[in-house]
């Protein structure tokens, strides 16, 4: 008897074991979700990392967890860890965490240094899945180089803030491992960035797009604050390459980019579109 029902149990397990993996073979809940990789907009959502903060607008979907996604966004929180820390910024607002930036006295569990941390790590995996996943014409290596650039600049802020970093160029359920900021300097003014000028248009392809000028550009950022990044200890200066930074800020500087010089209208209008007011800048 006791045979029975052991046997009797092991049945009952197996049959809940198969209900349980026949649940999982469903189709999305959401109708207009998908499990299908769409390139462009993926391509498009590298782009949106540096500037949008989620799925669906203002609110309710972020890309960063455990973050007010209002203060998620790439540039606010980079601008505020570089400006808040100085004398060239201040903020009165009562924000979790920027009290303490404003002050110095601010570590790894400051909210918004693991906000931006985070956001530059989410960047980096986006750009991996992209180019792990898009294919091979001609249209779709343009793209690829272009992701890598958007990669590459998230690499960047992550050596110039964050000294360590985790370290993957390829999509992986492995954890990446970490690099020091040498390390990273050296991969990308030896190996990434050198390479993406040769795959980047010389001119951008539209208006809000990388081309080499922005390779270019960021070159030179990074050859400027060689001593800093080349540092072995955080303290000691490292390499200065002032001719480099100078070489690379000149081919910026001789592009066809110049600063916007014509007058600018701005429409405020009301919640039915009726114009408000109109300001010009110039």
């Amino acid at each position: 008897m006791k045979n029975v029902n052991k046997y009797l149990v092991l049945a009952a397990a197996a049959l809940t074991l198969t209900a349980c993996v026949d649940d999982l073979n469903t189709k999305p809940l959401d109708e207009h979700s998908t499990t299908a990789f769409d390139q462009d907009q993926m391509f498009t959502k590298c782009y949106q990392t540096l500037a949008l903060t989620g799925q669906q607008g203002p609110a309710g979907d972020g890309d960063v967890d455990d973050l007010d996604e209002g203060t998620s966004a790439f540039y606010r929180l980079m601008w505020e860890l570089n400006e808040f820390p100085t004398d060239e910024g201040w903020w009165i607002w009562n924000d979790v965490g920027l009290a303490d930036i404003r002050v110095m006295n601010w570590n790894g569990e400051n909210d918004l240094v693991k906000g931006l941390y985070y956001r530059f790590n989410i960047d980096v995996k986006l750009c991996n899945h992209f180019l792990a996943n898009a294919g091979n014409d001609e249209k779709s290596e343009q793209q690829k180089a272009e992701v890598r650039f958007i990669r590459a600049l998230n690499y960047y802020y992550l050596l110039d803030l964050f000294y360590v970093a985790p370290f993957s160029i390829k999509e992986s359920t492995d954890y990446p491992h970490f690099v020091t900021r040498p390390e990273l300097y050296d991969w990308l003014v030896n190996t990434e960035l050198p390479e993406l000028l040769t795959l980047l248009p010389a001119q951008r392809l539209s208006k809000y797009r990388v081309d080499q000028t922005a390779a270019n550009l960021l070159l030179a950022r990074l050859y400027l604050n060689a001593e800093i990044y080349t540092s072995t200890d955080g303290v000691t200066k490292g390499t200065a390459q002032w001719d480099k930074a100078l070489e690379y800020a000149k081919k910026a500087l001789a592009s066809n980019y110049k600063l916007y010089d014509q007058p600018t209208t701005v429409y405020r209008k009301d919640s039915t579109g009726e114009v408000i007011d109109t300001v010009v800048y110039t």
